[in-house]
């Protein structure tokens, strides 16, 4: 959450103190020319110390929590001057397309979807001109995030007012309990499918298999009688258990079969991106082509897609540019007839996700493909199993990559640390990692030469004690100085990371952390700037201070939050 983010508290104190500011302003209007005058200095006084307090803000360091009485003046001020402000600016005079690009701003720059909904109500509420302006710009009410309980009167309201303009539409199930009935389901999908030809977005989260199955039913049923679909991005999600499914004699009420074609090919001819989260499909009846993301997820094997299949999806799709597979892909290794088959080339693919699998089952998914321009990797949740001969398998497949995501890997002991190695350091190009959840003994990889596979020398002290406590090998012999008695020629040196600057950090012990962080800056591979996540977050000013001490820049950010670097890393 921002520093400056209003919480409940804080709108309370707003909601008193405008109150307060509004109960002594003058109720005539216009008003006289003294009053007018008294009133425009003060409020020309309150932005010079507005601003003021702004530059005083800023100058905060960042690792160091907010003033309180800093940020409670600043936000005091900050709603007087806002009504003064708003007082004297003459908005009904300015042209309705430049109150529009106002509307607008200030509807999608909210934090959250609730505030967002909230702000397009409250413009219709002011006066009848900001009324009629608001409800003329269908594009204010095309994205809909259906956040009121059934029957979703507001949102439907929402639609209506966006006229023929393409819709973003999102709705989920708040919880179990008040998940959605097949029966309300159809309901909903009766008001929303009259303007079926206009979403450009659908994405669906519900708990229930019979109002899945509907949904999906309905859009085939809307594309077999020919309904011209703008239709961009599809995702369809299950919640709750990720691997339960009902039985061959599963019989769902309303529905004459238990699995669906996924929607796709010409019918749908601007669809690109698709996401499926515990959802069993015919895959073998489904069309799918120029795809440019497939996200598929939490499939057990007996429904998983076939290899012949996936491979079709993979073909056509020459312009896939993301490729997500969580506990989800095709059911064997590219073979046919006992004989291995080529891999087919994919050379769009940006972002590769991989998570949740054994060694041999994500290795036999790796084989269908290379991939060698991949930016974006993601490999995690990869334990309980031996994973060094995928490590091998992996190393010099994605030479490009720039943004490694590393979630819970375990690395064996021997043979898995030097796979591991040599796995990281077959990536010269990252410079942006997220990580979590890692020991010290899959942290110690990044500190050893991927080609003599000897740890670099000069870690400091507690740093080597803990790597070599970890089981990390030779790291004893790091505080040796080299050899001067032999005239050697000097070897260059190899890193496992040499562009690294950036990184992402949770679930890392904070000690473990500082041991890293100060053993890359003592091998000559300083990060400039670390972002701290989840628990990490809640550290002490004392804990602060000291990973501080190794990098330019320690930033606090909530998960799933987007960093400057993590775009211009891509570049």
């Amino acid at each position: 959450m921002h520093p400056l983010a209003v919480t409940a508290n804080d709108r309370k104190a707003q909601a008193r103190q405008e109150k307060d500011c509004l109960s002594k302003w003058p109720a005539v209007y216009p008003l006289e020319p003294t009053v007018h005058q008294r009133a425009f200095e003060a409020n020309k006084k309150n932005r010079e110390t507005l601003l003021s307090l702004w530059d005083t803000w800023s100058r905060q360091p960042t690792t160091a929590p907010p003033n309180p009485k800093l940020r409670q003046a600043l936000l005091q001020l900050k709603t007087i001057h806002g009504i003064q402000y708003f007082i004297f600016f003459p908005m009904g005079n300015l042209p309705t397309e430049i109150i529009t690009n106002i509307f607008r701003f200030v509807a999608w720059s909210t934090g959250t979807p609730d505030d967002s909904v909230n702000t397009r109500v409250k413009l219709t509420h002011v006066c009848r001109q900001w009324r009629a302006i608001a409800l003329a710009d269908h594009t204010l009410w095309s994205a809909i995030w259906f956040r009121d309980k059934f029957p979703y009167t507001r949102s439907l309201t929402f639609i209506e007012r966006a006229g023929q303009t393409p819709l973003d539409i999102r709705i989920n199930d708040p919880s179990e309990a008040e998940a959605l009935t097949d029966p309300q389901m159809n309901q909903l999908l009766d008001c929303l499918f009259k303007k079926v030809g206009t979403i450009r977005m659908l994405i669906m989260l519900c708990y229930h298999w019979e109002p899945i199955l509907t949904v999906i039913k309905r859009l085939h049923q809307a594309l077999r009688v020919g309904t011209p679909m703008l239709l961009q991005r599809f995702e369809l999600h299950r919640l709750g258990d990720p691997y339960l499914w009902p039985g061959s004699a599963f019989s769902p009420v309303g529905h004459s079969v238990t699995r669906y074609p996924m929607i796709g090919g010409p019918l749908v001819p601007r669809l690109t991106y698709v996401s499926v989260n515990g959802i069993h499909f015919d895959w073998r009846a489904s069309t799918i082509h120029d795809l440019t993301t497939i996200d598929i997820r939490r499939l057990p094997l007996d429904h998983a897609l076939e290899s012949s299949v996936f491979r079709s999806m993979l073909i056509n799709c020459p312009r896939l540019e993301k490729l997500a597979l969580d506990g989800a892909g095709p059911d064997g290794p590219p073979m046919e007839r006992g004989n291995q088959l080529a891999p087919i080339e994919l050379p769009n693919l940006k972002i590769l996700v991989l998570a949740n699998f054994t060694p041999s089952y994500v290795q036999g998914i790796v084989g269908h493909f290379t991939a060698p321009n991949v930016r974006d990797l993601t490999i995690m949740n990869l334990f309980r199993h031996e994973y060094t001969e995928l490590y091998v398998f992996l190393t010099g497949r994605y030479p490009r990559v720039r943004i490694f995501t590393m979630y819970t890997l375990q690395v064996a002991r021997g043979l898995g640390h030097t796979a591991m190695i040599k796995f990281l350091g077959s990536m010269t190009e990252v410079r942006y990692i997220r990580m979590a959840v890692l020991e010290p003994y899959g942290l110690s990889t990044f500190m050893y030469d991927p080609k003599t596979m000897v740890p670099h020398r000069c870690l400091p002290p507690h740093a080597r004690d803990l790597f070599r406590n970890s089981g990390a090998p030779h790291m004893a012999s790091t505080d040796r100085p080299p050899d001067e008695g032999r005239r050697r020629k000097p070897q260059l040196k190899t890193y496992v990371f040499p562009q690294l600057f950036v990184a992402e950090v949770q679930s890392i012990d904070k000690d473990w952390l500082e041991a890293w962080l100060a053993s890359r800056r003592a091998i000559g591979l300083p990060l400039h700037t670390v972002y701290l996540q989840g628990d990490l977050a809640k550290c002490t000013q004392e804990d602060i201070q000291r990973l501080s001490a190794h990098v330019s820049k320690l930033a606090i950010i909530g998960l799933g939050q987007k960093t400057p670097e993590e775009q211009t890393s891509l570049l």
